[in-house]
């Protein structure tokens, strides 16, 4: 307990919030709440990034496959991450290979077929979302899911995500979303086991998990003693 609480202090000070963040902060109610958007595009980035815990910037590498058989995953490019449907076109997963901490994590595979766990996991919103972005988008099999204008990988996505969240009036970026629900789930009564599957789903550690809550990082360490 010792080394993790080093480990918490070591954290929290490289995950603090910005000056430019924390004018920027938005409550997590608000942000998973928002329903006006443009383009079904827009309403699937909202979705994957408050449906589930919100990602970094993977969703840029995001393609589109058909797959007939389960086999042709093995051979998918690794540099992209692959949004699955079924030979009935229907959503199955998302496989999450290129991302910060791919080197740690290895690839991760969120599994679009599971039954809903609110108010955290809505996977059932997802699929009916992709469902409508795939008939109204006319996306092929193998393109990216959200592309720049000239269909290429954006450089940087924090604008595309920015420009979802306009709403807010704040520039909202991955890292405030990631803050902000870490913040308001982290101040429920949630046992270990939750948090770790949480971080699963967010790409990190546990630990990372912590230090980037915007509360008491005292008060949940109590409650982690009190369950080891």
């Amino acid at each position: 307990m010792t080394q993790l609480k080093i480990k918490v202090d070591e954290k929290a000070g490289s995950n603090k919030l910005t000056q430019r963040e924390e004018k920027n902060f938005v409550q997590w109610s608000e942000l998973a709440s928002l329903d006006q958007f443009d383009t079904d595009e827009d309403r699937l980035l909202h979705a994957l990034y408050t449906a589930i815990p919100p990602r970094r910037h993977d969703y840029k590498y995001l393609k589109l496959v058909k797959i007939k058989q389960q086999k042709k995953k093995q051979t998918l490019d690794k540099n992209f991450n692959w949004l699955v449907l079924n030979k009935q076109g229907n959503p199955i997963e998302i496989i999450i290979n290129n991302y910060k901490t791919k080197k740690r994590y290895g690839t991760f595979t969120i599994d679009l077929r599971q039954s809903d766990q609110l108010p955290i996991f809505n996977f059932s919103k997802i699929r009916n979302i992709i469902k409508k972005f795939v008939s109204s988008s006319g996306i092929n099999s193998g393109e990216l899911v959200f592309p720049t204008t000239d269909g290429k990988v954006y450089t940087t996505f924090s604008r595309r995500i920015e420009y979802v969240f306009r709403s807010t009036g704040k520039n909202v970026s991955s890292n405030i979303l990631r803050h902000s629900f870490i913040t308001h789930y982290s101040n429920k009564n949630i046992s270990l086991n939750t948090i770790k599957l949480l971080a699963k789903y967010l790409g990190h550690s546990p630990t990372e998990f912590l230090s980037y809550r915007k509360l008491n990082a005292e008060e949940l360490m109590s409650r982690i003693k009190e369950e080891e």
